[in-house]
């Protein structure tokens, strides 16, 4: 498993065929000023990249916000590894 840090940077609303979606684009964590910050240390390892989410489910977008800061953990989905 591989854990990172990101964060919501944009929101946008479009319309799906006959629905809204929204979606959601995170980016790393940036480094912050304490170079022992556990953002710094984050963003040491993963200074670049970019996920975007699209859902048509309102209550899962609801749980995003602007500068909201999430883990990701990358597991793989055949189990090896683990």
């Amino acid at each position: 498993m591989v854990r990172a840090k990101f964060k919501v940077q944009e929101i946008t609303e479009h319309a799906y065929g006959q629905q809204l979606m929204k979606t959601i684009k995170l980016v790393p964590v940036f480094k912050s000023d304490a170079p022992e910050g556990e953002n710094s240390r984050f963003w040491a390892a993963s200074p670049n990249g970019e996920i975007r989410l699209g859902t048509i489910n309102m209550a899962a977008a609801e749980q995003f916000a602007i500068n909201a800061e999430f883990y990701i953990d990358f597991t793989r989905a055949d189990g090896a590894g683990s």
